[in-house]
């Protein structure tokens, strides 16, 4: 499926997603750090994984690189 393996998108449909996202400068101080979680509900070449925010109707854009997807650990998430 134009250059992703398609056995792991379709792996990862409808699967819950933590996103956690960290923002450097240039000296690598800390700027912004952001966590937010919600349901992949599309995954493709053209819009990379797009994921439905929990509690929203939002839209958040990840790049189309699956290997940075990783299954998290057995334990209790609060966000």
């Amino acid at each position: 499926m134009n250059g992703l393996d398609e056995r792991k998108i379709n792996s990862l449909l409808h699967k819950h997603l933590i996103i956690g996202i960290t923002i450097l400068d240039h000296e690598e101080n800390l700027i912004e750090q952001r966590q937010m979680h919600g349901d992949i509900i599309r995954i493709n070449i053209h819009e990379g994984v797009v994921v439905r925010l929990s509690g929203t109707n939002e839209e958040y854009i990840l790049p189309p690189d699956l290997s940075a997807i990783q299954v998290a650990p057995p334990g209790e998430y609060r966000f």
